[in-house]
């Protein structure tokens, strides 16, 4: 399965903390499932997001997000989604367009809408993906 991860709201509060159970989430995914980047941190090269990310967490959630793979877009994220492989998208928002293509493609319940205001121990519940 592919694991897709956007960042801010997602990995990290909006206060810039990591979220709840993020290294034993990453630990889970990054040993068994491809984990991509999928954030406007990341387009082409991963550099950036492990630059960003690297002021937030611990060097060992660090050393997890070195595996995760770069993605490449344009316009809307969801054209680095490989919808012919299985995968869950960990964002806090997309866009409606975004939204629109997983419907038309039933894939909607692919995506993880991570509000961690609200539900805080939702990297909790994927940790047995």
């Amino acid at each position: 399965m592919n694991i897709y991860l956007d960042i801010n709201g997602t990995l990290l509060t909006k206060e810039l903390t990591p979220a709840k159970h993020l290294h034993r989430f990453l630990k889970n995914a990054t040993e068994n499932h491809c984990v991509f980047w999928l954030t406007g941190h990341c387009k082409g090269n991963a550099t950036e997001a492990l630059s960003y990310m690297s002021q937030f967490v611990p060097a060992d959630t660090l050393d997890l997000l070195k595996h995760v793979m770069p993605t490449n877009w344009k316009i809307l994220k969801i054209e680095a989604v490989d919808f012919q492989t299985n995968f869950l998208w960990f964002d806090d928002y997309i866009l409606f367009h975004e939204r629109n293509e997983l419907r038309n493609r039933k894939k909607l319940a692919s995506l993880v809408d991570v509000n961690l205001d609200t539900d805080p121990e939702v990297l909790g519940r994927y940790l047995e993906m």
